[in-house]
């Protein structure tokens, strides 16, 4: 369970491209953040759910060897304390999608999604795109506020069939990309 001794350095944040034997890190860390985070916006049912679907560690290898997607996991120093996924999709040639992206509760307020944001935006400098996306749970008020501080807004809301019987109730969100 990612903690620290004393309030980290926003600069100390580093992002790493998740190597094969580290998707297990990410299975970690979704399971925690979910577990700790969702219960107030989501069913316990649905979040195991999704952790099975989209954050055991089957289900990122999976992931990480589809075309255009790359998995992310912040550092604070040795310590693993957020990860996202991008993906470039082939039929949206001018946008990418930032369809994961979680910092370990323990880690916020303290400026880090911020340089954690930066640092996931910086991955993209080589594609051609000029728009960065996102779906986010139209009850996440904490997540839709922090996205709107990185220059974010709402582009739709939208009910998406999740599978197992589950609905995600979503703000589609973009931002422009520097």
């Amino acid at each position: 369970m990612p903690t620290s001794v004393s309030p980290p350095s926003a600069a100390g944040l580093s992002v790493t491209v998740a190597a094969r034997d580290q998707l297990g890190i990410i299975a970690s860390l979704a399971h925690d953040i979910w577990n700790r985070y969702y219960p107030s916006i989501i069913s316990k049912a649905q979040i195991d759910y999704m952790l099975r679907q989209r954050y055991s560690p089957d289900a990122l290898a999976e992931r990480s060897t589809a075309r255009g997607t790359t998995l992310l996991i912040a550092w604070l120093g040795p310590l693993a304390v957020g990860f996202a996924v991008l993906s470039v999709p082939e039929d949206a040639p001018d946008e990418a999608n930032l369809d994961a992206f979680y910092l370990h509760p323990d880690h916020h307020r303290r400026g880090l999604g911020t340089v954690f944001m930066e640092q996931v935006v910086a991955h993209l400098e080589d594609q051609p795109r000029q728009i960065l996306v996102l779906n986010v749970n139209r009850k996440n008020i904490t997540a839709i506020n922090f996205y709107f501080r990185q220059g974010f807004t709402i582009r739709s809301a939208v009910d998406v069939n999740l599978g197992g019987g589950y609905t995600g109730d979503d703000f589609i969100m973009e931002r422009p990309l520097p």
